[in-house]
């Protein structure tokens, strides 16, 4: 509580905790683990009871990266060896396999809509993927990778895909069908 400068609570987790995401009416938050490069799990915390309500397994490589959907019903994750998973909430399936990145995807960021991804790595690209297909739609060279900064982001109204390229802001429309 930011008005008594004390935190509400602490949540033990595995070793290797990495940060996640809140969905977006904030009642859960997507955390995953770096536990192991084979699987690292993505846990689903109720807020209120603070008590795991989740687990999606099935994440290879190390979670450098966790996004929910606009509209809560999609989780992306993005790992050291370069591949994104799209998860169903709901189901727990992995409806996704995004591989095209050759190195860690460090920043994930949903249009709006929620109908397409936006990925950047460590490869020196951003990329834009259809999370209807999951057909890659543009890779986007970048110059100067900078992590751990906000690397990619669309603007409120999904017009725009803004990327962080070192010192230059790239802004990039997106077409509005």
């Amino acid at each position: 509580d930011l008005t008594r400068d004390e935190s509400l609570g602490e949540i033990e987790v595995l070793q290797n905790a990495v940060f996640g995401d809140f969905n977006p009416d904030g009642t859960t938050l997507a955390f995953g683990t770096n536990e192991d490069i084979i699987n690292n799990p993505i846990f689903i915390l109720d807020m209120e009871t603070q008590t795991v309500i989740k687990q999606l397994d099935g994440q290879s490589g190390f979670i450098r990266s966790l996004r929910y959907s606009p509209d809560a019903r999609l989780i992306a994750s993005g790992s050291s060896n370069g591949v994104i998973r799209v998860w169903d909430v709901q189901s727990g399936n992995i409806i996704h396999t995004l591989r095209g990145h050759n190195s860690r995807v460090d920043d994930l960021a949903y249009h709006p809509a929620g109908n397409l991804l936006a990925s950047t790595s460590e490869d020196n690209t951003t990329r834009l993927w259809n999370l209807q297909t999951g057909d890659l739609l543009l890779t986007i060279p970048v110059q100067q990778f900078i992590a751990p900064e906000p690397l990619v982001s669309f603007t409120p109204d999904g017009h725009y895909l803004i990327v962080n390229d070192s010192r230059i802001l790239q802004i990039w429309g997106i077409p509005q069908d």
